[in-house]
């Protein structure tokens, strides 16, 4: 099962401390606080990465989608980490990592709050296929908040052109 280090629990403090200052902690802090939830969140793909998923006999995936990868294109700082994986709800439900994971319906979607330290996640459930991913992104509200990063190969998926739009400053 997945388990928090000391070090990733010293990390996801900072994170928490970072977020609930909602972005006043300073240049550092944001710094720490970001390293400290992309830390958890790459272990988090990682472990899910190494199990197969039962559809499709390949690993899950993880992906940060919409204003974090946006802001990340543009250098800015983000406080949205949202999240896609092809893991079901059942099983992100099941891990220990979590301190509590609520699971509802949104909009005809799995979405999860998984939440970690006090800090929540929304992560979006999709069926283990690349056009499920896509099709989640294109239903987005604007190009450069449809697009998503996959944690594991930092692959980026734009299927409407939201780098082109940023590159030209038309976001």
């Amino acid at each position: 099962d997945l388990y928090l280090t000391g070090y990733d629990k010293s990390m996801w403090d900072l994170c928490r401390g970072y977020y609930e200052k909602n972005l006043n902690g300073g240049e550092e802090a944001h710094k720490e606080a970001d390293a400290g939830a992309y830390a958890i969140v790459k272990k988090i793909a990682e472990y899910i990465h190494n199990i197969k998923n039962p559809m499709t006999d390949k690993p899950n995936e993880l992906w940060i989608v919409g204003g974090a990868v946006r802001d990340e294109l543009m250098g800015k700082k983000s406080n949205d980490l949202d999240l896609i994986t092809t893991c079901s709800p059942k099983f992100l439900q099941s891990l220990s990592i979590f301190d509590e994971c609520e699971s509802m319906v949104r909009g005809g979607k799995n979405v999860m709050l998984p939440v970690v330290n006090g800090v929540q996640f929304e992560t979006n459930c999709i069926k283990p296929y690349q056009q499920a991913l896509i099709n989640n992104l294109e239903e987005r509200d604007i190009t450069a908040n449809a697009m998503a990063r996959n944690v594991i190969t930092n692959e980026i998926v734009d299927p409407t052109g939201g780098q082109k739009d940023i590159k030209n400053k038309i976001c």
